[in-house]
């Protein structure tokens, strides 16, 4: 599984006790860097493939997962269904939150303190958003794992536009990135890159979560290692087939048939925004807004292209592995990779993600 390694990065206004709590160290290399005063040096996840986090989990029991909830990734969707899984015996997908304190917290007012009074039956905390998430320290020596979910970018960010527009105000969001540049309000959030900023550390990322730029060299090689850390990564584009590979890697194989098999019904969407208005609709962002947006986030375009990839390298190989279960026990067909080349969906037919009432989702 992973390790926890030092990396000296661009950052030089964090050192290492921002990212390693006490109990993480338990190795001499450790504890002199946890008491190190060196600036921009940090102890950072590494794990040394796109497999063996995920692979090591499964051997794994009594797991405490801490789901890293990036804004308008799927997050609401993914506290809803994961949770009544790890909690419940039932074989229905549900889309009522788990309320069961004694295994899941979800969504507390406070990560931390939940987090320190939790009882110890608790298998699942998620923060209610990236910016009070990685309350649990990475630490290799307790069975907890990290798990999230992410996003194309640009889809991302006019999910959470629309969602603002059609639950705050109507008519003073801005709708166009141009626009929203302009915004005393809106600049800072609309240059963020929250994909990244949500689940890169930050002495590796360093200022590209406010500037955008790709990272390069050794830096990229560590976000490419920290992003493997996590036991799983899911992607919003390929919903049903990131909850089959959640139930191969962590669930018993009853849940493997009900996620996996193709002719279950969609994983139901969790949808807690307003009703679409017409000054609020997705048909109201061009090409132009696309392109400028991208060409500001770069660094959430990477880290996207980098999990998608450790996404389908992982369902690959837990399909060619039969993790959790196989398709002949199940007496079906279980969802497939897309080929590459082809332009079709491997998930079950649904209209999640490009139907303006279910984009703009609380998530």
């Amino acid at each position: 599984s992973y390790e926890l390694v030092a990396f000296q990065g661009r950052d030089r206004h964090h050192s290492v006790a921002s990212y390693v709590s006490s109990s993480s160290a338990t190795t001499t290399t450790t504890k002199k860097l946890s008491t190190s005063t060196l600036k921009g040096l940090a102890l950072v996840p590494f794990a040394r493939d796109d497999v063996i986090e995920a692979e090591e989990s499964r051997k794994k029991d009594h797991l405490l997962m801490e789901f890293v909830h990036v804004h308008k990734c799927g997050g609401s969707t993914f506290n809803h269904v994961v949770p009544n899984f790890l909690c419940h015996d039932s074989l229905a997908i549900s889309k009522k939150v788990c309320s069961d304190a004694r295994c899941c917290l979800v969504r507390p007012k406070s990560a931390v303190e939940a987090y320190k009074t939790k009882p110890s039956t608790v298998r699942y905390l998620s923060a209610r958003e990236e910016f009070s998430a990685y309350v649990l320290p990475w630490n290799r020596n307790e069975s907890v794992v990290k798990v999230t979910m992410v996003r194309r970018p640009y889809e991302r960010w006019t999910s959470e536009v629309l969602f603002a527009c059609r639950r705050a105000n109507r008519h003073r969001t801005p709708l166009k990135v141009k626009d929203a540049l302009e915004s005393p309000d809106q600049e800072r959030p609309t240059r963020r890159n929250r994909i990244a900023q949500g689940l890169v550390p930050p002495v590796i990322l360093g200022d590209s979560g406010k500037n955008g730029a790709a990272l390069t060299d050794d830096a990229f090689k560590a976000e490419v290692n920290a992003l493997r850390a996590f036991a799983f990564i899911g992607v919003v584009e390929h919903y049903d087939r990131s909850m089959c590979l959640f139930a191969r890697t962590f669930l018993t194989p009853d849940k493997v048939c009900l996620l996996c098999c193709d002719h279950t019904p969609a994983i139901p969407h969790v949808n807690d925004s307003p009703k679409a208005h017409r000054n609020c609709s997705a048909s109201m962002f061009t090409d132009e807004d696309r392109s400028s947006y991208d060409f500001l986030h770069a660094a959430d375009r990477q880290v996207y292209d980098v999990a998608s990839s450790i996404f389908e390298a992982r369902f690959a190989f837990a399909e060619k592995h039969h993790w959790g279960n196989d398709p002949h026990s199940c007496n079906c067909s279980f969802l497939k990779q897309e080929k590459k080349g082809l332009h079709t969906t491997t998930d079950r037919p649904h209209h999640l993600y490009d139907d303006d009432d279910d984009d703009d989702d609380d998530d």
